[in-house]
């Protein structure tokens, strides 16, 4: 794909590039539709990932502190989706400087303010900005920071937030950059045992402020995997269905089996019991003609495996199915319950017209399917500000 070969062209000499990469559309009242490419460019990064996937440990999802604060910040911030936002960590040792705008990142830095280190080992619970050089050097970072969002954005940040174990902090960073900073901390209710746990917090970093609830669902927040492994993730859950049907099979083919070998010896017993009368013939001949016609109907059947594999095949990459209900006795039917997570209706049209045409090619011998025949709507429980999620069902005879 284009994004692919682009980013080759440019890091040529990160081969691996190609398998970590992916994208996101966003788009603004000021602002045309964009496509956000996010990947990896460090090269120790892959080395990483090569070691770990030599002993088996694959990372699932990999994601940055940035990413994860974008989600965070959405639920701690009322007005976060307006305007700019900064957020300034402030660790014993160094300092993370977060910019988002309308609610996404814009960028990200990291400062290591002089003296930290060896102040922190003389004196490891002090943070406090007081020395003068450590304070006016994350005065002087914050503020060309401010001026690099202004550029890039042609307006000025709205509020700015202070994450610090030390709430003197604030005020201090407040009076030197002349504008009101807000303590983080103060209402976050996992951060408020920050300045307890400064120690911990030296040692994990940034990823310190993070906790599982931060970290799932992984589809919250923006990650990346592996090509080959994502591909995996994606049919797995398609295996285990298809698992399930199989064992269904085989459990209806050993009962279809088991009725058989039964059946001519039930018939000849009661043959020898009633005699070798016309009557008892008639009945037995009428008996056999019913199992034969039985029979007949369940080969006739559709087969449940070729069904699902029919509808997986005509499933466009963007839609995917919530629930299948297949009915195999008088009237064969299915009834298809999914989800279709597109950017607008000139998309969502263009979804269900690949589905209905597949469904068409795959399933010969019914009516022809049309728009009509889906019904659909909005998932108001997931809305993003780029994508919605169209709750749709489709139902439709079998051939």
């Amino acid at each position: 794909m284009f994004i692919e070969r682009k980013l080759i062209t440019e890091y040529p000499d990160l081969h691996d590039i190609k398998h970590f990469f992916d994208f996101t559309f966003s788009q603004t009242d000021l602002e045309n539709l964009k496509v956000n490419v996010f990947f990896l460019q460090d090269s120790q990064a892959f080395k990483l990932y090569q070691k770990l996937s030599e002993i088996n440990l694959n990372p699932a999802r990999i994601s940055t502190p940035a990413l994860l604060w974008e989600q965070k910040l959405v639920k701690t911030i009322p007005d976060f989706g307006i305007g700019g936002t900064c957020l300034v960590h402030l660790l014993p040792i160094e300092c993370f400087l977060y910019f988002f705008f309308h609610g996404r990142l814009l960028f990200s830095r990291s400062i290591t303010v002089p003296d930290f280190q060896k102040e922190s080992a003389e004196k490891s619970s002090d943070l406090s900005l007081e020395s003068p050089n450590k304070f006016s050097v994350l005065t002087y970072e914050v503020n060309q920071s401010l001026y690099l969002f202004s550029q890039k954005t042609k307006s000025d940040v709205n509020n700015i937030y202070l994450l610090s174990s030390d709430i003197g902090n604030t005020q201090l960073l407040s009076d030197n950059l002349g504008r009101e900073v807000f303590d983080f901390g103060i209402d976050v209710p996992d951060l408020e045992g920050l300045q307890e746990s400064s120690g911990i917090s030296e040692y994990l970093g940034p990823v310190g402020s993070f906790n599982t609830v931060d970290l799932s669902p992984s589809k919250l927040h923006l990650n990346l995997t592996h090509s080959s492994l994502k591909k995996t993730l994606e049919w797995k859950p398609v295996q285990t269905v298809g698992l399930v049907v199989g064992l269904v099979l085989i459990f209806l083919l050993a009962l279809e089996s088991l009725f058989l070998w039964e059946w001519p010896h039930v018939s000849r017993n009661q043959m020898v019991r009633n005699g070798s009368s016309g009557i008892n013939q008639k009945q037995n001949i009428q008996q056999y003609s019913e199992a034969l016609d039985q029979i007949l109907a369940e080969t006739d059947r559709p087969s449940p495996r070729r069904v699902m594999i029919n509808i997986g095949r005509s499933i466009p990459d963007n839609t995917w199915i919530t629930d299948i209900d297949i009915e195999m006795e008088t009237n064969p039917a299915v009834a298809i319950n999914g989800v279709v997570r597109a950017s607008g209706a000139d998309q969502l049209k263009d979804s269900f017209s690949i589905l209905l045409k597949n469904l068409n090619r795959y399933f010969r011998g019914t009516r022809s399917l049309s728009i009509q025949d889906i019904d659909f709507k909005v998932d108001k429980s997931k809305v993003e500000e780029t994508y919605n999620n169209f709750l749709f069902t489709l139902k439709f005879d079998l051939p």
